[in-house]
């Protein structure tokens, strides 16, 4: 365990702190995945029957203190805590470099190997999928399936591209801005 997470044991009960007094025990990376190990390892022990977690200091958890790729790892660390059925990811991939989708995607795909977690990951990118190895993989435009197959077909859009998807007519967020009665663009 790290310092910002200290673990103690009394009778059936594990009492988790989060210990980052002076960031009223704001969760880091580094907070929050230890609040994760020590979850999982209480799970192992026969003898812990409650965990209780809370706060150093005058605050239980002041609330994120994450940013930039850190949101993204902190996405998936609630998938690992609550354990959902589904999951929606959307652009999950967005704003991390190389180390971080890695993580976030290894993530991912454990709660699909662990309990069977099902995904609908939305993505632009040929990336994020490489390490979750999708079933199925679908195009969208402007609200519509066009296109459906294997995970050959991300590795076909990140050569090609989306181009030879779109018709005229379709409406997609690169267009230009919808015009509405009444509006006038700031911009």
């Amino acid at each position: 365990m790290t310092d910002v997470v200290k673990v103690a044991d009394k009778g059936h009960v594990r009492t988790i702190t989060l210990n980052r007094p002076d960031k009223k025990n704001a969760l880091s990376n580094e907070l929050a995945w230890g609040v994760v190990a020590a979850v999982e390892d209480a799970a192992k022990v026969d003898d812990v029957w409650v965990v209780a977690i809370t706060g150093s200091g005058d605050s239980f958890c002041a609330g994120l203190d994450l940013s930039g790729g850190e949101r993204k790892r902190s996405e998936t660390l609630q998938l690992a805590v609550l354990r959902p059925h589904i999951a929606v990811l959307d652009e999950l991939d967005s704003g991390l470099d190389v180390d971080g989708l890695r993580d976030v995607a290894h993530r991912v795909r454990a709660g699909v190997d662990e309990w069977g977690l099902g995904v609908l990951a939305i993505t632009h990118y040929q990336r994020l999928l490489s390490v979750l190895r999708p079933d199925v993989v679908h195009v969208l435009v402007g609200g519509r399936i066009v296109a459906s197959g294997g995970p050959d077909m991300a590795e076909e859009l990140e050569r090609t591209g989306y181009a030879q998807y779109i018709t005229p007519g379709d409406v997609v967020a690169d267009a230009r801005p919808v015009r509405r009665p009444g509006f006038t663009d700031p911009i």
